[in-house]
């Protein structure tokens, strides 16, 4: 069984192509769908032109699978990373504490995140990467880092490709602000 993804977008386009079926076909064409989206059945659609308007929507609810697979496996790596983190944190918490003498060299500043980190694993870079970096160039530090941690959470509330913003329009709009990732 293939996984299950909880919402399906169809363009609106398709959805009028298929009001202008009688209501048998339409009928018809709706729990094949139905059927393929929860079972990955292929129907057996005797009906050429019906045959035809599956194949439409069977490529929009394939897209959509794997655009929901990468986002599942994306959120995995990054619930992995997340442990080992704590696993590390929690292994140097119990070492020895390091005595720090006045001549002690002062600890230099964590290098500046690069705009790669986010491009990794935002799925809709598109092509404005001049005007992403200049965004990204204005953020402060901790606004990078919650940019990049917001990715899943976005992701996950904006599963259809087509409403989601591309890179530059995520990093100008912010959304993880207000929503409990302002460092």
């Amino acid at each position: 069984m293939r996984s299950t993804i909880k919402t399906i977008s169809i363009p609106t386009s398709l959805l009028v192509a298929t009001m202008q079926l009688e209501d048998k076909d339409a009928g018809q064409l709706v729990k094949a769908i139905a059927r393929y989206v929860e079972m990955g059945n292929e129907p057996t659609i005797s009906n050429s032109l019906l045959k035809a308007f599956f194949a439409l929507f069977r490529e929009q609810i394939d897209d959509q699978r794997a655009a929901y697979e990468q986002r599942r496996m994306i959120n995995a790596q990054n619930a992995q990373r997340k442990v080992s983190k704590k696993r590390a944190s929690a292994k140097k918490s119990d070492s020895q504490p390091v005595a720090f003498t006045e001549d002690a060299p002062p600890i230099a500043p964590p290098p500046p995140i690069a705009l790669q980190q986010l491009v990794d694993i935002y799925p809709k870079v598109g092509t404005y990467t001049g005007e992403s970096q200049a965004v990204w160039d204005l953020l402060t530090e901790a606004e990078k880092q919650s940019a990049i941690e917001y990715v899943p959470v976005y992701l996950e509330q904006t599963p259809s490709t087509s409403a989601q913003y591309y890179l530059n329009q995520y990093l100008k709009a912010k959304p993880w602000e207000g929503q409990g990732y302002n460092n």
